[in-house]
C-alpha cells in the first residue's frame, strides 16, 4: 500500500472549499425559503449605490446621516458595485463567500477535535443545509460575515501562537468585526478584560494586551475620526434612533428575544455548555466567556430592533456553539460508536428544531421551485422577470409598493415612511424616515424607538407620499400619524398592498384645495362650539363590523377602487361619543352643537350597544333623529336625518353625513341629535366630526 503524500494536508482545505461551494449552491437553491433579501438589507444597498454613483455615503443625496450600522459590509458591496455588480448580487456573493469561510474554519477546528476529516466535512454540510444558515447567507445582511470574523477571532485566540501574534491578529479581526457591527466595541472591551485577567492569573497565556489594543486602535481610530468629520457624530444615527436600552419594555423584549434563541438552539447550547466544564480555564477567560457575554448583552439590549426570524444578533455565536458542542461530545467517556450515535442524535434534534421554526415563519419563497430559487440567487432588480405571478404573494408587498411608486412618482418627491429598505431603494424617492434611522431630528426625540415621530416636523417637510402599515401589526406600527387629521384631510389612500397578516397603505397628497376646519371636535385643545345636553368624550370606535370590514378590504384588493379605500380609511377615524351611561334605557336624550354661519358639519355616525343589553332587549329597537334649528323664529326645526336601529345588529354605522348651513340662510344654527332608546342604552359615536368652511 502506497503511503499518503506528505503534502496531502495542503490540499484538504482547497478541495473542501470547492466541494462545499458546489454543495452549498445546490442546497441554497433547493432549501432557500428567503429568495429575496430582507427589507433592512436595502438600507445598506442604497448607501452603497449612492457611494458608487458619486453621491457619497448618504441615504438621501445631500443629507449626511448614518442610518446603517455595518460600515464594512456597505463598503464591500459598494466595491462590487464599482466592478459592475448590482448591490443585491454583491450581497449574495459576499454572504456566500462568508459562508464558505465559516465552513472551512469549522472543518479545521472540528478535525482537531474529532480526528476525522469525513465527520468534520459532514458536520459542515449539515450546517450549510440548516434554514438558519441559508437565511442569513441570502438575507443581504452582514450576519454571516460577522459569524466568520468572530469564528476567526476565536481560532486565533485559542491557538498555541505567541502572545504578540495573538494580540496583533485578534486586534485586527475584532477591529474588522467592529467595523461590521457596532457591538464589536463591546466585544473588544470584554476580550481586553479577559486578556488582562488571565495575565494576572496565568502570567504568559493569552494575547498581549498592548499589541491587542494597539492593532485594534489602528483599525478603529481612523474610522472614528472619519465618522466625526463626515457625519459630525461618533455614534451611528441608527444607534441613537434605537436608544432607550434600559427602559423596562426594551429589556423585556430583549429578554424574550434571548429566550427564543435559547429554545430553538437548546440541543447545541446544552452540549456546548457541558464543554465549558472540560475546557481549560485559559480558553474560557480569553475568548469563550467574553464572546458569549458581549454578543448576548448587545442582543438583549438591542433585540427589540430585530423583527426577523433566526435571531440575527445572536447567530454569530452559532458556528462556535457547534464546535464547542462537538468538543463536549468528544469529552464524554463513551465508546466511539456511542459518541457517534449521540452526535447524530444531537444533529437531528437541532436540525428538526430549526426546520420547525421555519414552518412557523412565513417566508416568501416557500412556493417557488428549486430552479426559481436558483435564479433568485443571481437576481438583480425587482423580483418580476422570472416569476411575475409571484408578485401576488402576500410577502412581496414592499416590492409591489416600490413598483407602484416607480410608475407614479418622481425621484424628487418625498416619501414619509417607517419602511426605508426595499421601497426607497427601488423607487429612488427622497425619504423622510419616521422611525428616525435616517433622520437626526426624529432619532433624538424622547420616547421609545418607533414612537418618536414629531408630527409637526413631519408635516412641515410636506411629504408627497406617506406609506404606513395597518396599525396593530408590530410594535413600531402604532403610528400616531395614522390617526392624525392632516393625513386624512390632505391625503388620499391610493394603494393597498398585502403584506403577511396586514396591509401596506400608500397615501398621496391631494392636489385640490381642502376644506378649512373651523372646529375639530376630536381635538381636546380645539375650541368646541357650545354644546347643549349630555357631555361627550373622545373614543376610538370601529364603525364597521368585522364581517363588513373584511368585505370592504376584499373589495379594495379586487377593484383597487379609490372610493372603497376612502370608505375603509374613515372606519379608523377618531370619534366623539355620547356614552350609553348618559342616555336612558327607556326614553330619549338630546344634545346640540351650535354652528357658526356659512359652515357645514361633517361626520360619520354610528350607534352601538353592549352585548349584554342587546341580548336582553328581546327584539326592541330605537331611533335616531337629527334636526337643525335656526335663529329664525318663523322657521321650525327641520329633520335632516332619521333612522331606526336594526334590532339584529349590535353596531350600525352611517357615514359621510354632511349638514350644510347654506341650506339654512338665517344662521347661526344648532344641530340637535336625539337618541331614543327602547330597552337598550346605546353609545352614539361621531367619526371624525368637524365643522368646516370651504376655502
Amino acid at each position: 500500500m502506497c503511503p499518503a503524500p506528505r503534502n496531502l494536508d495542503n490540499w484538504i482545505l482547497p478541495i473542501a472549499a470547492l466541494v462545499l461551494s458546489a454543495a452549498a449552491l445546490v442546497v441554497l437553491s433547493i432549501f432557500n425559503s428567503a429568495a429575496f433579501p430582507i427589507d433592512d438589507a436595502f438600507i445598506s444597498f442604497r448607501y452603497a449605490r449612492n457611494l458608487t454613483e458619486g453621491l457619497g455615503l448618504v441615504f438621501n443625496p445631500g443629507e449626511k446621516v448614518e442610518a446603517y450600522s455595518n460600515f464594512l459590509w456597505t463598503i464591500c458591496i459598494s466595491a462590487f458595485g464599482q466592478l459592475g455588480f448590482s448591490e443585491v448580487l454583491a450581497a449574495r456573493l459576499l454572504g456566500f463567500a462568508s459562508l464558505i469561510g465559516v465552513c472551512l474554519l469549522c472543518i479545521r477546528r472540528l478535525r482537531t477535535v474529532t480526528g476525522s476529516l469525513l465527520s468534520s466535512f459532514l458536520v459542515a454540510l449539515v450546517f450549510v443545509s440548516l434554514p438558519t444558515t441559508i437565511f442569513h447567507t441570502l438575507s443581504g445582511m452582514e450576519t454571516m460575515l460577522s459569524a466568520f470574523l468572530l469564528l476567526a477571532t476565536g481560532t486565533v485566540l485559542e491557538t498555541e501562537a505567541g502572545s504578540r501574534t495573538k494580540g496583533l491578529s485578534a486586534g485586527i479581526l475584532v477591529g474588522l468585526y467592529s467595523l461590521n457591527r457596532p457591538e464589536g466595541l463591546a466585544l473588544f472591551g470584554c476580550l481586553l478584560a479577559g486578556a488582562a485577567a488571565i495575565k494576572l492569573v496565568k502570567g504568559k497565556y493569552g494575547p498581549h494586551t498592548g499589541w491587542f489594543a494597539l492593532s485594534y486602535g489602528l483599525a478603529m481610530l481612523p474610522f472614528f475620526a472619519w465618522r466625526f468629520l463626515y457625519y459630525g457624530t461618533l455614534l451611528p444615527n441608527s444607534v441613537v434612533a434605537k436608544s432607550g436600552f434600559l427602559h423596562p419594555l426594551v429589556l423585556k423584549a430583549g429578554a424574550e428575544y434571548a429566550a427564543r434563541f435559547l429554545f430553538w438552539y437548546a440541543p447545541v447550547l446544552l452540549v456546548a455548555a457541558h464543554s465549558f466544564q472540560k475546557v481549560a480555564l485559559e480558553r474560557l477567560v480569553v475568548f469563550r466567556i467574553p464572546a458569549v457575554a458581549a454578543v448576548s448583552l448587545t442582543a438583549i439590549l438591542g433585540g427589540v430592533g430585530d423583527g426577523y426570524p433566526y435571531s440575527r444578533y445572536l447567530y454569530p455565536l452559532f458556528p462556535l456553539l457547534i464546535i464547542w458542542a462537538t468538543e463536549g461530545m468528544a469529552a464524554l467517556r463513551w465508546s466511539r460508536a456511542v459518541r457517534a450515535g449521540a452526535l447524530l442524535t444531537l444533529t437531528l434534534l437541532q436540525t428538526g428544531l430549526l426546520y420547525a421554526e421555519q414552518k412557523r415563519t412565513a417566508l416568501i419563497a416557500n412556493t417557488l421551485t428549486s430552479v426559481d430559487r436558483l435564479k433568485s440567487f443571481f437576481a438583480d432588480g425587482l423580483p418580476t422577470s422570472g416569476n411575475p405571478s409571484r408578485l401576488t404573494e402576500k410577502g412581496l408587498g414592499h416590492y409591489q409598493a416600490a413598483g407602484w411608486l416607480d410608475e407614479n412618482a418622481t425621484p424628487s418627491q418625498l416619501l414619509a415612511t417607517y419602511e426605508i429598505g426595499i421601497v426607497p431603494y427601488f423607487s429612488r424617492l427622497r425619504v423622510l424616515d419616521l422611525f428616525g434611522l435616517a433622520d437626526r431630528h426624529i432619532a433624538r426625540n424622547p420616547g421609545l424607538p418607533g414612537y418618536r415621530a414629531d408630527l409637526e416636523y413631519v408635516w412641515s417637510r410636506r411629504p408627497d407620499f406617506v406609506m404606513l402599515r395597518v396599525p396593530g401589526d408590530c410594535l413600531c406600527s402604532h403610528y400616531p400619524l395614522f390617526f392624525d387629521r392632516r393625513l386624512q384631510d390632505d391625503f388620499d389612500l391610493v394603494g393597498m398592498f398585502p403584506y403577511w397578516t396586514t396591509d401596506i397603505l400608500m397615501f398621496r397628497r391631494r392636489e385640490e384645495p381642502k376644506e378649512m376646519i373651523v372646529y375639530d371636535l376630536t381635538d381636546r385643545n380645539s375650541a368646541v362650539p357650545q354644546v347643549e345636553g349630555p357631555i361627550l368624550y373622545l373614543e376610538r370606535i370601529q364603525l364597521l363590523t368585522p364581517e363588513e370590514k373584511e368585505g370592504l378590504i376584499g373589495e379594495i384588493r379586487q377593484t383597487k377602487s379609490p372610493d372603497a379605500m376612502r370608505r375603509w380609511m374613515r372606519t379608523w377615524r377618531r370619534t366623539f361619543v355620547l356614552p350609553a351611561s348618559r342616555t336612558p334605557r327607556h326614553g330619549s336624550a338630546t344634545f346640540g352643537l351650535t354652528l357658526p354661519p356659512k359652515t357645514s358639519l361633517v361626520f360619520g355616525i354610528a350607534c352601538n350597544a353592549s352585548q349584554e343589553s342587546w341580548q336582553a332587549a328581546n327584539g326592541r329597537t330605537g331611533r335616531l333623529e337629527v334636526r337643525v334649528r335656526t335663529a329664525s323664529p318663523s322657521r321650525l326645526p327641520e329633520v335632516v336625518f332619521e333612522r331606526e336601529f336594526d334590532q339584529t345588529k349590535l353596531t350600525e354605522g352611517w357615514q359621510d353625513r354632511r349638514i350644510d348651513l347654506a341650506d339654512f340662510p338665517a344662521g347661526p344654527a344648532t344641530v340637535s341629535f336625539t337618541i331614543e332608546n327602547h330597552g337598550i342604552p346605546r353609545h352614539l359615536a361621531f367619526a371624525d366630526p368637524r365643522i368646516v368652511r370651504a376655502d
